[in-house]
């Protein structure tokens, strides 16, 4: 059996991160382009703006993958990560999150989100 292997530019953690999408396993290899938390402090990070088109773009194929592979912490998380990150991407560009300043690897950093509770 092939497996095809779709790759989606997901600009976040970094500008040229790739995801990718292999349909035949319904699953999507994020890494850190799309996590929990997907972090974007580095100068060579994306733009939140960019970062929500990739989602959008992500969601086109949506049908095709039902699992979820990034780096770190569990490496397998629930397909509602894609909608979690949409979701906190288009709060802050339309300033409703909830910034949290925190220092992330020395950077001063912003949290989008209280960790402590979780938002639909």
């Amino acid at each position: 059996m092939g497996v095809t292997i779709i790759p989606i530019h997901l600009p976040s953690h970094t500008s040229g991160i790739m995801g990718f999408l292999m349909p035949e396993l319904k699953t999507a290899i994020l890494g850190d382009a799309c996590a929990n938390p997907t972090i974007m402090n580095q100068d060579s990070s994306g733009t939140v703006e960019s970062f929500r088109e990739g989602l959008i773009n992500l969601n086109q194929h949506r049908s095709e993958f039902n699992s979820v592979l990034t780096q770190h912490s569990n490496f397998g998380v629930p397909s509602f990560v894609v909608d979690h990150n949409l979701y906190w991407a288009e709060q802050i560009l339309l300033n409703k999150d909830d910034r949290f300043r925190i220092r992330l690897g020395g950077i001063e950093s912003f949290v989008s989100r209280n960790k402590r509770f979780f938002h639909q």
